[in-house]
């Protein structure tokens, strides 16, 4: 066998794996029975003491009151909500504070994004530590019952819990907008639900996240990674506390309409992911391999896959 034809092989190998353990994914979630068992439930009399939604938000004033409506909507006297402004440069901070939550505001311009706001939340939590810490981002909106559903499973399993997060377009789409939309859908239903009805965890996404505070205690959230979900999934699957995937508990936004905000999408959905799989993805890959855990096996191979539109 000549070196081209080795080199060929080997890359058709590689990229064949991930698109079979695509495949098998889509089919596991039409044709699986889900093999996780259902979470028992707890009883709302036996919340927690304290659950906080954790709200990042950026510059969000215009977008965050429906969410804080929505949550507070559904909020009883165990849950709190706590507002992080992050290096704003509007007024998000005082309108969330005329909504009635909590709010704090973070000023660092050399550290930037999520996963430091985040980690500014928790860091000024721990003065008086919630059972369950619910992120939410700040223009997303939690359907109704959502919230304890989150924190009852996360509590009942001891584990991270994913809701299903949808985006939708919210004006007429053209044909990228609905391919956005499509491609968004498999990622974030048809994928996690394969992967659950074969038993396996699931990628955090973003936002719907549902974490037990002694979860939150092994990691480090202050990072810049433009998908710090999904490395913040992969330390935590290889802690042996991968996030879980709850179909019946939605969230959703809408996608971004200007041009800044679909090239940002755009970079954080494609650039960051392939960083993910040459970082995380191959690594955890032979780390799961070698210790037989399947979990990891799973969530690797899922990083692996890449972005719709370049698959």
């Amino acid at each position: 066998m000549s070196m081209t034809e080795s080199v060929v092989l080997t890359m058709t190998l590689l990229l064949g794996l991930p698109v079979l353990w695509f495949c098998i994914q889509i089919a596991a979630a039409c044709f699986f029975k889900p093999q996780f068992e259902k979470a028992v439930e707890i009883q709302n009399e036996k919340l927690p003491d304290r659950i906080t939604v954790l709200v990042p938000a950026h510059n969000e004033s215009i977008n965050m009151l429906p969410t804080l409506y929505a949550v507070l909507a559904q909020a009883g006297k165990a849950i709190h909500v706590l507002v992080v402004a992050d290096n704003c440069s509007d007024d998000t901070a005082e309108v969330a504070r005329q909504a009635g939550v909590e709010v704090i505001e973070r000023h660092n311009t050399a550290l930037r994004g999520k996963g430091y706001a985040l980690d500014f939340g928790i860091q000024h939590l721990k003065a008086n530590p919630p059972r369950v810490v619910i992120v939410l981002d700040a223009d997303c909106l939690a359907d109704n019952g959502v919230l304890e559903k989150l924190a009852n499973r996360a509590m009942s399993t001891c584990r991270p819990v994913q809701a299903l997060y949808l985006m939708n377009n919210l004006h007429s789409p053209g044909l990228k907008e609905k391919i956005a939309e499509f491609a968004w859908l498999v990622k974030n239903h048809v994928r996690p639900k394969g992967l659950h009805n074969m038993g396996l965890p699931c990628h955090l996404t973003g936002s719907g996240m549902a974490f037990p505070w002694e979860v939150l205690q092994g990691v480090s959230l202050a990072t810049g990674d433009i998908v710090e979900d999904m490395k913040l999934g992969m330390t935590l699957a290889t802690q042996g506390k991968a996030p879980l995937f709850s179909e019946d508990t939605v969230v959703t936004s809408a996608f971004p309409t200007n041009t800044e905000g679909v090239a940002s999408q755009r970079t954080r959905w494609e650039h960051g992911h392939l960083a993910m799989m040459w970082h995380e993805g191959l690594p955890k890959l032979l780390k799961g391999l070698i210790s037989r855990d399947k979990a990891l096996v799973g969530l690797s191979l899922d990083l692996c896959i890449p972005p719709l539109a370049l698959l």
